[in-house]
C-alpha cells in the first residue's frame, strides 16, 4: 500500500513541474536534484530562448539530443548564468544554426554537440570569465563555414578526439593561456584553411604532454607551429 501511494505522489508531482513548461515555453524537460535539464521543443522553431529557471528550478543542462536535427533553427539565446553543461549531440545538424554565445557558466561542451552545424560561422566565449574546462569529441566537427580565428577559453583543460575535424573553413587558432594536458586524435583533420597567418604560429603550452594521431592531417596551409619555453 505505501510503494502504491508513493508512486502516485511521484506522477502528480511531475504532472505539476512538466505541464507548465510545455504550456509556457514549449520546452520539455526532466528534473535531478532540485535543477532542470532541458530535453527538447515542440514544434519546428526557428529562434529559441533558453531561461535561465522555470518552475522556480535553475535550467542547468541542454539534454543529449535536445535538439539535434532542427534544421529550421537560426539562433539560440542563453539567458542568465545557470547553465553548465550541454549534452551530447545537443544542437548535431541543426543546419542553419549561424552562431552561439556560451555564457561564462557552461564548464562542458558534449560530443558532437555542435556536429555538421554546416551554416555555423563563429562561436563566442566570455572572454576571462568563462569557466569551461571540457570539448569532448567531434563538439564541432564538420562544421563547414566555422571561420576566422579561434581562441580556446583559458579555462579549458580537456579536449577530445576530433573536435574540429574538416572545419575547412577556420584559419587560425590559439590556446591562450590554457592549460590541456593532450590534444586528441584527428583534432584539426582536414583542417585545409588552418594557417594562423592571425596569431603567426600555433603554440602548444606547456601543459601539453601528447599530441594524438593526425591531429593535423591535411591541414596543407600551415607554415608553423610552435612549442612553448624551454
Amino acid at each position: 500500500m505505501n510503494a502504491k501511494r508513493t508512486l502516485i505522489q511521484t506522477v502528480v508531482l511531475w504532472a505539476v513541474v512538466l505541464l507548465p513548461a510545455v504550456v509556457q515555453a514549449q520546452f520539455t524537460f526532466i528534473t535531478n536534484n532540485g535543477a532542470i535539464t532541458i530535453t527538447g521543443y515542440t514544434g519546428y522553431p526557428t529562434t529559441l530562448t533558453i531561461p535561465s529557471a522555470t518552475n522556480n528550478l535553475n535550467v542547468v543542462s541542454i539534454g543529449d539530443s535536445a535538439f539535434s536535427n532542427q534544421t529550421n533553427l537560426t539562433s539560440v539565446t542563453i539567458s542568465g548564468s545557470n547553465l553548465t553543461n550541454i549534452g551530447n549531440s545537443a544542437f548535431s545538424y541543426c543546419s542553419k544554426l549561424g552562431s552561439f554565445t556560451f555564457p561564462t557558466s557552461v564548464k562542458s561542451i558534449g560530443d558532437s554537440a555542435f556536429y555538421g552545424c554546416s551554416n555555423i560561422t563563429s562561436v563566442a566565449f566570455a572572454g576571462p570569465s568563462s569557466t569551461l574546462t571540457n570539448i569532448s569529441s567531434s563538439a564541432f566537427s564538420h562544421c563547414s563555414k566555422l571561420g576566422g580565428n579561434f581562441l580556446m577559453p583559458n579555462t579549458v583543460t580537456s579536449l577530445g578526439t576530433n573536435v574540429f575535424s574538416y572545419d575547412t573553413n577556420l584559419t587560425g587558432f590559439s590556446f591562450g593561456s590554457s592549460s590541456p594536458t593532450s590534444v586528441g586524435d584527428n583534432m584539426f583533420y582536414g583542417c585545409s584553411a588552418l594557417n594562423n597567418s592571425y596569431y603567426g604560429s600555433i603554440t602548444f603550452p606547456t601543459s601539453v604532454k601528447s599530441i594524438g594521431d593526425s591531429a593535423f592531417y591535411g591541414c596543407s596551409n600551415i607554415t608553423s607551429v610552435a612549442f612553448a619555453g624551454p
